[in-house]
Formats: C-alpha cells, sequence, structure tokens
C-alpha cells in the first residue's frame, strides 16, 4: 500500500517480476507520480547497475558520481557503484558504502544478472548496512564506556530512508520457509564469498538461516519500479518490448 502514491501509477503483481508499480494512464513528463514514502531497503536490478544510481534508483544523468577513490583500500568493487548526485554518495558512505567497499559482491552480481535475481543483492547491500552500523556503535561505545547488545541491533534514521531494515524487517509478512532452496543456499554461498573477501569482517551472523530469514521477507514485500525514457516506438517498433 502506497499512501503517496498518484492515481498515475497503480501497484499489482506481475508474473516473473512480482509486486509492480505501474502506469495506470499515459504520464506527462514533469508529473509527480510519488512522493514522501522513501524505500526502507533497495538496490538496482543486476540489469541496471550501469544506468542507476546505486542510492536511489534514479536514471544515471550523462555526468555521474562514482564512487569516491578513498572510500576503497585494494578493492575494485566500488566501480560497480555511480550515483546521480554528490548527496546520494554521502547518504550511501554514511550508511552502507564504506563496507561494501571492502567486500566484493562481483560472482554475486553475475549470478544474479544470469538468473534474473534481484533479492540477493538487496540481502548484500542489508548486511553490509549491517555490519556498517555495528562498527559505529562499537566506536560510540567505547567513546562512552557503554556495551550494550541491545544498541547493536539498531541503526540512526537518516533523511534518504523511511523505516530501518535492521529494525522494521521483522515486523514484515513472511512466509514460513523451514529449508532454504537449493538456489537459496547457492546465492547464500556467494554472499558469504563476497562479504569474506578482506578478511576483515565477523560475517557468523548472516548464517543461512538469516539469510532464508531475510529473504522469506523480501519476497513477499518488495516490489518492482522501472523508469523507462522516452520510446522511439514509430522508428523501432520493438522499443516498447525491450523496455519492459
Amino acid at each position: 500500500q502506497l499512501e503517496a502514491r498518484s492515481s498515475s501509477v497503480i501497484l499489482v503483481n506481475l508474473p516473473y517480476s512480482g509486486r509492480s508499480l505501474i502506469a495506470s494512464k499515459d504520464i506527462e513528463a514533469g508529473t509527480v507520480i510519488h512522493t514522501d514514502e522513501q524505500p526502507m531497503l533497495c538496490t538496482p536490478s543486476p540489469a541496471a547497475f550501469n544506468t542507476t544510481c546505486a542510492s536511489c534508483l534514479r536514471p544515471l544523468p550523462p555526468l555521474s558520481f562514482p564512487a569516491s577513490a578513498p572510500v576503497v583500500e585494494n578493492n575494485k568493487n566500488h566501480l560497480h557503484h555511480s550515483f546521480c548526485s554528490a548527496a546520494c554518495e554521502t547518504s550511501a558512505f554514511d550508511t552502507w558504502l564504506r563496507i561494501d567497499s571492502i567486500c566484493d559482491f562481483g560472482a554475486l552480481r553475475l549470478a544474479c544478472k544470469e538468473k534474473a535475481e534481484k533479492f540477493p543483492l538487496m540481502v548484500a547491500r542489508l548486511a553490509c548496512r549491517d555490519l556498517q552500523q555495528q562498527g559505529e556503535n562499537s566506536n560510540n561505545n567505547n567513546e562512552k564506556g557503554v556495551t550494550s547488545s541491545e544498541d547493536l541491533q539498531h541503526t540512526s534514521e537518516t533523511p534518504s530512508m523511511q523505516g530501518d531494515p535492521l529494525k522494521d524487517l521483522s515486523s514484515l509478512c513472511y512466509a514460513n520457509i523451514r529449508k532454504a532452496p537449493e538456489d537459496w543456499a547457492a546465492m547464500h554461498a556467494l554472499l558469504l564469498q563476497g562479504l569474506n573477501a578482506s578478511g576483515r569482517l565477523s560475517t557468523l551472523k548472516f548464517d543461512l538461516d538469516w539469510y532464508t530469514w531475510v529473504l522469506s521477507r523480501l519476497h513477499l514485500n518488495v516490489f518492482r519500479v522501472d523508469t523507462v525514457p522516452p520510446l522511439d516506438i514509430l522508428g523501432d517498433p520493438t522499443a516498447l518490448l525491450k523496455a519492459a
């Protein structure tokens, strides 16, 4: 349910795509179709990594912002992320990019692209956000002389998000998955491979049970939004099919 959406779009369930936001009528350029509400967790689909902002999912302008070099040390994973503005890069740096930059999710991204999967990449984003927040809380607790396991389960709110996936994911509806399917287990192995690339992160928390717990919620609550540039239907009759 999207309370802030325009009547120009509707939320539907599409075969093979799941929950999707689609146009209910022709929409003129510049029309506002959605305001206020921000996704709790998001990531570009594998096919759109080079054309979409890694933070807000807007289409990238001709001059986009690749992640700044100081973010990483001896890792080129950041080269896969681009941002539509300095503000989006800062938001990513403050929430997940510092951890992502010492990981290597290349194999996971390739597998997701081959299988047209998007959820494992969202789980990777969530894990990076979790690890980065744990590090920040640990530093804060050391400065204050306080140690609290409860504190490590919470993240600070940021202007670019509505809701906190580390706290609020548990409140979403979910499927009761007793045993992870084989393809889930395979993607989980690639997730751990990416997280452990630097040898500097503690990944014990992110076992297969945790992965299944997250995916069982994402599959039922995530919806897809596609932004399509102006189409030359007369010049290319297949343009509409290519954009679908």
